[in-house]
């Protein structure tokens, strides 16, 4: 299952695409889903994201057969042909950000690549970029002085990347740390600075200041490896672990 955190009109709400195909929006206040869930049975989400363009709050969705979809949440409708990424093995990961009007999407693959695609166009402005041993499993979104960037991960690939999308480039050396596979990344705000967070199989969680592209503070040990990592309000993060 894949979710995401966003707003529809004034609600807090969340996305969420299950195993069964069904896109369902959930009230965070009630606890309840409103709406009849968006119906993307016949390609299997795989991967989800927002993003709000012209005003209109959008659903990303990443599928099995390596589209991806955009809905619009207010009006229930899908917004034209999904995009085509070439790639048959499916989406993986998806991130979407917004800059000067214009919104980029990224996707994340299990060969091991990472694109990037205008999403008015839906084409794709250069090559695929390389530099994951792994499938791609998350990607990760923000601007960093005035720079649009991303992150991904690649599970036993321990090394997040960063990515210049602007220039379509890697910006600086892996982020090293991690000894075993990541499980998840999120990024969060401290101090004013932009920190990417990941959490895997090693029973840490370690950050990043992706202005200085070094690494903060001591890694965070749990006693068993972490699987979810969470970023909320005021710097705080939520993190599962188990056995």
């Amino acid at each position: 299952m894949s979710s995401s955190c966003l707003s529809v009109g004034l609600l807090p709400a969340a996305c969420d695409a299950d195993r069964d195909g069904l896109l369902r929006i959930v009230d965070l206040e009630t606890r309840e889903t409103f709406g009849a869930p968006l119906d993307c049975r016949d390609t299997e989400p795989t991967a989800l994201a927002t993003a709000v363009v012209d005003g209109r709050t959008l659903a990303l969705v990443g599928t099995r057969a390596g589209t991806v979809r955009t809905w619009d949440l207010a009006g229930r409708q899908e917004t034209g042909p999904p995009l085509a990424t070439g790639d048959d093995r499916g989406v993986r990961a998806l991130g979407a950000i917004e800059v000067a009007g214009d919104t980029t999407l990224v996707t994340g693959h299990a060969d091991r690549t990472v694109r990037i695609w205008g999403a008015a166009g839906r084409t794709s402005p250069g090559r695929p970029l390389h530099g994951h041993t792994r499938a791609v499993e998350r990607v990760a979104t923000a601007l960093v002085d005035g720079t649009p960037v991303a992150v991904t991960t690649a599970g036993y690939d321990p090394h997040p990347r960063v990515w210049d999308l602007a220039t379509g480039r890697e910006r600086g050396e892996p982020l090293h740390g991690h000894r075993r596979r990541i499980a998840d990344l999120a990024l969060t705000t401290l101090d004013d600075r932009t920190v990417a967070v990941t959490g895997g199989d090693d029973a840490t969680v370690r950050g990043w200041d992706l202005h200085t592209h070094t690494r903060i503070l001591r890694a965070l040990r749990f006693p068993y490896r972490v699987h979810s990592v969470i970023a909320v309000d005021g710097g705080a993060l939520l993190v599962g672990f188990e056995r």
